[in-house]
């Protein structure tokens, strides 16, 4: 009994260390300027992308043993101009390039639409591939479309 209460005791010692070591960690972890909603600069036709939400949550990564390290994810939320009101592309992971942009990808019903969000100051750069399911529709690929926070 006293053999099971004392690897009981271990047991929840390491988890209250590991637990208190990965909150440390989120703190470390500071929100960036890019997540927010953003707006495209210019009017949008039927069909093209208006807003885009950048959402950033800090993580923590165990690795090294059990060492958590402080890390972040970023999803991304698309929304394209529709009648009566804006549709959305979906929600998706982001992957983090090295240069500091981001790259989703959204399956959509009628396309796979990748977009690559790149931070430029007070505005992101935002390069928009767009490959049809059918070919019925040319695919379309637009660069450097501006999108600004709305003031």
């Amino acid at each position: 009994m006293k053999l099971g209460q004392a690897v009981l005791g271990v047991l929840l010692g390491v988890f209250a260390f590991l637990a208190h070591e990965g909150a440390r960690a989120e703190e470390d972890c500071n929100v960036p300027p890019e997540a927010g909603t953003w707006y495209r600069s210019e009017p949008a036709g039927e069909q093209e992308l208006v807003e885009i939400q950048l959402i950033h949550r800090c993580t923590t990564n165990a690795r090294w043993g059990a060492t958590p390290l402080p890390g972040a994810e970023w999803t991304v939320r698309a929304f394209a101009r529709c009648r009566p009101r804006n549709c959305i592309w979906g929600r998706e992971k982001a992957d983090a390039g090295e240069s500091g942009d981001l790259v989703a990808v959204f399956l959509t019903f009628s396309a796979r639409r990748a977009l690559r969000i790149e931070p430029f100051g007070d505005t992101l750069r935002v390069d928009i591939a767009i490959d049809y399911h059918t070919d019925a529709r040319d695919d379309e690929i637009t660069s450097g479309v501006i999108f600004l926070r709305r003031q």
